[in-house]
């Protein structure tokens, strides 16, 4: 599953427009101890002024360039 959200107030108080608001991974790393997003490792909790909706989705769901391009680099990793 695809933990996603859509920045709409980022933490500084400032609305996102809407032609530039996409929907962000929010970045699995387990060590990390507040959600992020995985392009700009934007927190994601409460003592954020931040505004954003969230989602879930089995596959895909990703708009946000950034993220796609992190994900894409990190499937070209040959184990």
């Amino acid at each position: 599953m695809n933990h996603l959200v859509k920045i709409l107030i980022d933490d500084d108080g400032e609305s996102i427009p809407p032609e530039e608001q996409t929907w962000c991974l929010v970045s699995p790393n387990p060590i990390c101890d507040t959600p992020r997003t995985l392009c700009k490792s934007e927190v994601l909790d409460i003592d954020t002024d931040a505004v954003w909706k969230s989602k879930t989705v089995k596959k895909g769901g990703i708009t946000c360039q950034d993220c796609i391009q992190i994900v894409k680099a990190f499937k070209a990793v040959k184990l």
